[in-house]
């Protein structure tokens, strides 16, 4: 070609188009089969980073998928609570997918013992009621129930808990609003029940993490997700996937004990008071 600096625009503007068209594959964990949220994130910078592909790479468990994805080999983009030490380790994307729905929780009681989380009125109160929740050792939400002061018995098994619950070791088993319809169903459950008349509340948000060498992919996913929140898409994602669970658990009518999340970051406790950012459940529903 006899002009070069027009041959260089020509392989510059081509090199952008065949860059553009290049399908970007984002590896899932197969735990996070549920990526709606992701999904409408990922389409709406399309026209800013190119077409993308997602795939779901095999990771047995949570912390084999956090080691994969803080060394940026086999998962790209991982949603969990957050807490202070996944915030150091990986790069968290700073707005709650969920809108604080995972820290909605309700208790799995004994049948016939109703009566006795129907005097708690509120947080000084289940104190002093002597009601004893069960968890994990290892969840997150004991620390947080622990540093409430509230009775809690743990179990190095999740299995163990619900034998726990029956043989009278705890009086409350607290389970996400979003998964305890789906356990007593899954599980066939029917010696134990939902209790009816209160909610724990605390600040627990989902992010999505990607690894901290992963810059462009959490600068999309920053875009994406900013921009299906300001425009209301995340919001309607959220009511239609949990509009059941704050109908069929009435949690309009549920008295809510609010608790403290001593394991948040100054950054995260600082989106608490961005009020757009959060699910206010009893506004949202009619």
């Amino acid at each position: 070609m006899k002009h070069p600096i027009l041959a260089a625009i020509v392989l510059l503007l081509l090199s952008n188009v065949l860059h553009a068209s290049e399908v970007e594959i984002i590896r899932l964990s197969d735990g996070n089969r549920d990526h709606a949220v992701l999904s409408l994130a990922l389409d709406a910078t399309i026209e800013d980073f190119g077409p993308y592909q997602l795939k779901h790479h095999k990771a047995e468990v949570q912390g084999r998928a956090i080691e994969e994805l803080a060394n940026n080999r086999g998962i790209d983009v991982l949603w969990f609570a957050t807490s202070a030490q996944r915030e150091k380790r990986l790069h968290a994307i700073p707005i709650p997918i969920d809108m604080g729905m995972l820290g909605f929780r309700v208790c799995m009681i004994r049948k016939g013992s109703q009566a006795a989380f129907g005097r708690i009125r509120n947080l000084q109160g289940w104190r002093a009621s002597g009601v004893s929740i069960g968890q994990h050792q290892h969840w997150p939400d004991t620390g947080i129930l622990k540093a409430n002061h509230l009775d809690v018995v743990t179990s190095q098994t999740y299995d163990a808990l619900f034998q726990m619950l029956r043989a009278k070791r705890f009086d409350c088993f607290a389970r996400s609003i979003l998964e305890i319809d789906r356990e007593m169903k899954e599980l066939q459950i029917t010696d134990l029940e939902i209790e009816r008349n209160l909610l724990l509340v605390y600040p627990m948000p989902t992010f999505m993490f990607v690894s901290k060498q992963n810059i462009r992919l959490a600068k999309r996913l920053t875009q994406g997700l900013t921009r299906i929140q300001q425009d209301g898409r995340l919001k309607a994602v959220v009511l239609k996937q949990h509009e059941k669970h704050i109908e069929d658990l009435n949690l309009k009518q549920r008295r809510i004990i609010h608790l403290n999340n001593p394991e948040l970051t100054k950054e995260t406790r600082a989106l608490l008071g961005s009020p757009s950012l959060w699910l206010d459940f009893q506004a949202a529903m009619p």
